[in-house]
């Protein structure tokens, strides 16, 4: 969630003669003089109060702040997962003229020096007050942000966000990586006998053997050689505590949005070897698959593995209706996740670029010669779907 939202500051009401009043423009100072640290714990806070406007979503401010406090306590987050930085010109009580986030999570990486599990950073929550916008402030907060991942206190080869304006970061040396992505309308499930298997339910507390499964698969599949012309690839762990990360802000949305209905339950569902785990968007009103994992062969051969992304499909479909949204959204989908939607749609389904919203970038160390573009171009990242989304 690496975004900057444009938005323009109310301005206030004279009490007494009731009009607009022009209020003289911020002082902006020489970016030389700004420096990038850590925000304490309440600027932090007053960091999310003034996001929120453009963030909250549904959310009253207040639940807004607390679900930013829940994230930040997370298993995946808590004992220094996440630092909270501010653009300022001094230090605690200083101004804060930019703000982002940078959340450290474990990656699974394969280059010309071997296989290694590794820390890495996502880049989140890039955030201009508007008073300051169109000064340049959030260019120098990312060339900031960019000379600290390179140190050794980092201790990283790359760092990740994902933009709602691309070609900003991209200016700043986080290359846009090309994500595909699917659509499904919402459904429920039919009524008429179906070919395809039955399906497990899978909830937070019995979600673990299949991450562990599946980062079993997934190493072998980083460690495999790249494909030719590139050097390098990558995948983010897909935990459990990666997944509850999702699931939190989930159940506090749903429970200040749906006083009076159960929080939601399942987080996915399993079909033979295929299964898949959501989170639901209560904003935008939308589904989407944090993770839809096809399973190998199986004896009744590729008609019957895609039989199974049908059933996982379909249940997504089903509890996206029951929540009153419109879509299931599924990123870079392989060949049989496009077979499995040309079978529940009957028709092609059509294949989008994501160009707008959630657009992954990738920046390499710029000490190994990243952040220009070449070095970020020869890098495969395998399973980019939105559990690794920051």
């Amino acid at each position: 969630m690496a975004s900057q939202p444009s938005a323009e500051t109310p301005k206030p009401i004279d009490p007494q003669l009731g009009a607009a009043v022009v209020a003289p423009p911020p002082a902006i100072p020489n970016p030389s003089a700004l420096i990038l640290r850590l925000l304490t714990p309440a600027e932090k806070e007053a960091s999310w109060i003034t996001n929120s406007v453009s963030w909250a979503g549904r959310l009253t401010q207040a639940d807004y702040v607390a679900r930013e406090a829940a994230n930040g306590a997370s298993s995946l987050l808590r004992d220094g997962g996440v630092r909270y930085w501010g653009l300022t010109t001094e230090g605690e009580g200083g101004e804060i003229y930019a703000a982002v986030e940078t959340l450290k999570k474990r990656v699974l990486v394969q280059t010309s020096k071997g296989f290694n599990t590794e820390d890495s950073y996502g880049i989140a929550s890039v955030f201009t007050p508007a008073k300051y916008r169109g000064h340049g402030l959030a260019g120098t907060m990312m060339r900031k942000l960019g000379e600290w991942l390179d140190t050794e206190e980092a201790n990283c080869q790359f760092s990740v966000l994902f933009s709602d304006v691309g070609n900003f970061y991209a200016r700043h040396g986080w290359a846009v990586v090309p994500s595909p992505e699917i659509t499904i309308p919402a459904s429920p499930l039919p009524t008429s006998a179906s070919p395809s298997p039955a399906t497990t339910p899978i909830t937070a507390e019995s979600l673990q053997p299949y991450t562990q499964s599946d980062l079993l698969t997934l190493t072998s599949e980083v460690m495999s050689p790249p494909s030719p012309g590139n050097h390098t690839r990558l995948a983010f762990d897909p935990s459990v505590a990666q997944a509850e990360w999702h699931f939190g802000a989930e159940d506090i949305s749903a429970s200040k949005l749906y006083p009076d209905q159960a929080p939601p339950t399942l987080k996915g569902v399993a079909a033979g070897s295929t299964f898949g785990y959501w989170v639901r968007d209560f904003n935008e009103r939308k589904l989407i698959m944090l993770r839809l994992k096809a399973g190998g062969p199986l004896e009744g051969g590729e008609a019957q593995g895609v039989q199974e992304v049908v059933s996982v499909l379909r249940a997504a479909q089903a509890e996206a209706h029951a929540w009153g949204l419109g879509k299931v959204v599924v990123w870079n989908p392989d060949e049989r996740v496009k077979e499995a939607c040309k079978v529940i749609m009957g028709k092609e389904v059509e294949v989008k670029n994501r160009t707008e919203g959630s657009v992954p970038c990738l920046r390499w160390n710029g000490k190994e010669g990243g952040g220009k573009g070449e070095v970020e171009a020869g890098v495969e990242w395998l399973a980019l779907e939105k559990y690794c989304w920051c």
